[in-house]
């Protein structure tokens, strides 16, 4: 995939596979994203807008669920990452949900932590609903609509609806870390449901070691039955 750097009036080229990006420094264009998005279909049914039901006028059972303990502290260490592609020793990106509506938990917002392998790239994607990215650790850039936008730890990563976009690592030895916050469930809720893979992550495995996997928990169960965006 090959990406430019557009610097004044001068244009530097790199490459990663097949896809083309430019830098967002001196250029103000938008690139047409892809015509056909790639399907993904999940084993289990996503529920983004649960059921809210009471015989009581003060929902009184409701809130003694969502006052349970275990519903206000999520314990991340519980949670094992997932690989995002179908290996999982060597693969570039990884996840793990943290707050989703079909959770039980929220009915607005949903949370989740991207990984990527180092030098690893997630894939390209787009939605309708905006997403907000904080870069926990490491060093890499977007590419929102072909354009490259360089983050690192302590960036926050603005993604507006519509746009396609995709995470990438610049760090040639540690993971880089990023939580995601999004509205979905209130888009969904309104039928706002445009999105697509524009292409999936790489199913090639890491550089530096092909059999690299993330220095926390992991899972090698399939990421996509309920986990993912």
């Amino acid at each position: 995939m090959s990406h430019e750097h557009a610097h004044g009036d001068e244009v530097h080229e790199h490459a990663h596979g097949d896809a083309s990006h430019v830098h967002a420094e001196g250029t103000t264009g938008i690139l047409p994203a892809v015509d056909h998005p790639e399907d993904k279909i999940y084993d289990d049914p996503r529920q983004f807008v649960r059921e809210l039901s009471t015989t009581r006028y003060d929902y009184a059972d409701v809130w003694a669920e969502l006052r349970d303990p275990a519903n206000r502290v999520i314990k991340g260490s519980e949670i094992p990452l997932k690989s995002k592609t179908a290996r999982v020793e060597g693969s570039q990106a990884w996840g793990k949900s943290y707050v989703r509506p079909w959770k039980g938990i929220t009915q607005s917002l949903s949370m989740h932590l991207v990984e990527l392998a180092p030098e690893g790239y997630a894939k390209a994607h787009g939605h309708q609903n905006e997403a907000m990215l904080y870069i926990l650790e490491g060093t890499g850039y977007e590419v929102h609509d072909g354009v490259e936008y360089p983050w690192e730890a302590g960036n926050l990563v603005v993604i507006h609806g519509g746009c396609v976009h995709r995470h990438y690592s610049e760090d040639p030895e540690n993971p880089c870390r990023g939580l995601i916050v999004k509205p979905k469930a209130l888009y969904q809720f309104l039928h706002l449901l445009y999105q697509g893979t524009v292409e999936a992550a790489p199913e090639d495995p890491v550089g530096i070691d092909p059999e690299w996997v993330p220095p926390e928990g992991y899972s090698h169960a399939d990421e996509h039955g309920s986990g993912g965006h």
